[in-house]
């Protein structure tokens, strides 16, 4: 798990990168539907725990934020990563983005919707907004 240090260096590192490179895309994406080996979480749970996957993507480079209401903090905190691997397909529009050692991927269809495989055996759904700059 990142410390607060590691995040906070990466979305300098981010930050940077923004500023001299121009125009970034920034997706919220609210989880809709959760899905585990042992079934589908209740709505119940998906209100509870507030899942959501937030990415900021410039060019070759993108922060992929995996995020969850968390009870110590009373919160909605977010875990950070540098993608590792991104796709962004010609044809189709859709995006994909990767961290290997997470086993964390997200795609985002033309139509913005998603589907996140948290590497916890989960994965999640949705419908992104893109976030005005």
């Amino acid at each position: 798990m990142m410390t607060a240090l590691s995040r906070n260096i990466i979305a300098i590192i981010v930050s940077i990168l923004w500023a001299n490179h121009g125009t970034a895309e920034e997706y919220f994406c609210p989880v809709s539907k959760k899905l585990s080996s042992e079934g589908a979480y209740s709505t119940a749970q998906l209100q509870k725990w507030m899942f959501s996957v937030k990415i900021k993507h410039l060019g070759e480079a993108a922060i992929m934020s995996r995020c969850s209401f968390e009870s110590s903090a009373g919160a909605v905190t977010c875990d950070n990563y540098k993608a590792d691997f991104i796709y962004d397909d010609p044809y189709t529009g859709h995006k994909k983005f990767y961290y290997f050692s997470g086993q964390f991927d997200v795609q985002i269809f033309d139509n913005l919707n998603f589907i996140e495989s948290s590497g916890r055996g989960d994965i999640a759904f949705g419908k992104c907004d893109v976030v005005e700059q």
